[in-house]
């Protein structure tokens, strides 16, 4: 199938010296996939991070992500 890829950049309105986010997805087909990243922090300083051997729609425990809030006395949430 045809591939291309798809390129995001992100950046604050309000404070665009501030760094930004480029997000590199690949289509293939009709599905999108999340390939890379690389974030540009306020010195100009890059980190790229690529993403290999993707498992998509694995099976995950429950329990492996909790939300807990911080507030006291507050419930744990898992769905």
């Amino acid at each position: 199938e045809y591939e291309q890829e798809i390129v995001v950049n992100l950046q604050q309105k309000q404070d665009p010296q501030a760094g930004s986010i480029i997000l590199f997805f690949e289509k293939t087909g009709s599905q999108l996939t999340l390939a890379k990243w690389i974030i540009k922090d306020a010195q100009d300083n890059l980190t790229q991070l690529a993403l290999s051997d993707i498992k998509k729609s694995p099976d995950f425990e429950k329990d492996l992500f909790v939300y807990r809030d911080p507030a006291p006395d507050k419930p744990v949430y898992n769905e």
